[in-house]
């Protein structure tokens, strides 16, 4: 019997955002009729107490169809949180709580992105490039026996087997011998994959053996059988799955909105409450469009120094574009380019996708 039939039954009401609220009615009719043992009172005392429990029971229904029917969209929740953000850092300075500021922040960006119950997304796509890694130890024993590891990782591309040059920090590795990996692939669409790769190589110790995938999967399960030699020691690997990382549609009606909140959670990441709260205004300023109804101009303060970019003279146009906008982004992209070789990576992916926004219409 259904959870919402089984409490209806008991004289209860479930609520469930995603139904209608039709038979709310009905319930408070059910209420209104139910036969009351008898207490033992008047006749007017059970008659009150029934037209209490279906005043109860309608109060009730008017209010969860009041609830029901007032959800919000997307671009209003995130409005509402970037406000709460802006005035949360104003008035907490360094006492601002950053964690869960950039939890309501992962969370709008989720929404926002419209990701859905399989992991997968309604305005973005998983990219071959790294956004997180898996890893798991492989201790191989000695005297040439057979040992395996397995890893499984989410939404994953590629597979590596490294060899670190030292175990426990102190100990030098020694080469292990690779028999073959067993893969379990999952796509994103399609029927489940299984390969075996039968690798039957030695990787010596600072070395790295790659195992790129046709596609990001939606789920990757590998074993890996390795050994050393017969007259050999134990030795250590690591297995590694590298994950995608998720990428923005340039199409999607909350593009804008979604950069300018990773902006914002770098601003916070780093405690730069100042530019933090300038980039919550900026997240405001682009989401007040996508409204149901146009916010009141009291409701945020613009930030400053936002000015469309001139249309260049040879008759193209460009998108007016918020000039502190793409200070924050070239900051961002700055940052991302002195660092490690992946956030390199996303710096010149983040170049090459502002350079495209800012190319003149023909």
């Amino acid at each position: 019997m259904p959870f919402a039939t089984r409490w209806a039954g008991r004289g209860g009401v479930h609520r469930d955002a995603s139904r209608n609220a039709e038979p709310l009615a009905d319930i408070a009719k059910a209420q209104s009729v139910r036969p009351t043992p008898p207490l033992g009172g008047s006749d007017k005392g059970e008659r009150n107490e029934r037209f209490g429990r279906a005043l109860w029971a309608s109060a009730l229904a008017m209010l969860l169809t009041a609830t029901l029917g007032a959800q919000e969209s997307p671009a209003e929740r995130v409005f509402e949180d970037a406000k709460v953000i802006a005035r949360v850092i104003e008035v907490g300075g360094k006492d601002t709580p950053r964690d869960l500021l950039e939890k309501i922040l992962a969370e709008d960006i989720e929404l926002l992105r419209g990701r859905r119950d399989d992991g997968t997304y309604q305005h973005a796509h998983h990219a071959q490039q790294e956004g997180g890694r898996r890893k798991e130890g492989l201790g191989v024993a000695g005297e040439g026996r057979i040992s395996r590891q397995q890893i499984t990782g989410a939404f994953v591309y590629r597979l590596m087997i490294e060899s670190p040059s030292r175990r426990y920090l102190v100990r030098r590795n020694r080469r292990t011998f690779i028999e073959r990996v067993e893969l379990e692939l999952t796509p994103i669409e399609g029927p489940i994959r299984n390969e075996t790769i039968e690798v039957a190589s030695w990787i010596e110790p600072g070395s790295r053996r790659t195992f790129d995938f046709d596609e990001v999967v939606r789920k990757a399960r590998a074993t890996v059988y390795a050994r050393t030699d017969e007259r050999g020691g134990s030795a250590s690997l690591e297995i590694i799955l590298l994950e995608a990382r998720v990428v923005d549609n340039t199409d999607s009606p909350w593009y804008l909105a979604v950069q300018n909140a990773k902006l914002l959670e770098q601003s916070l990441k780093k405690g730069d409450l100042a530019n933090a709260r300038t980039t919550a205004n900026m997240v405001m300023s682009s989401l007040r469009d996508h409204l149901p109804h146009q916010a009141p101009a009291a409701s945020a303060v613009e930030p400053p120094g936002i000015a469309e970019t001139p249309e260049p003279m040879s008759g193209g146009r460009l998108e007016p574009t918020p000039q502190i906008e793409i200070y924050f982004e070239l900051q961002q992209i700055q940052d991302l380019l002195t660092g490690t070789e992946s956030e390199r990576r996303e710096g010149m992916d983040k170049l090459h996708q502002l350079v495209r926004r800012l190319r003149p219409l023909r």
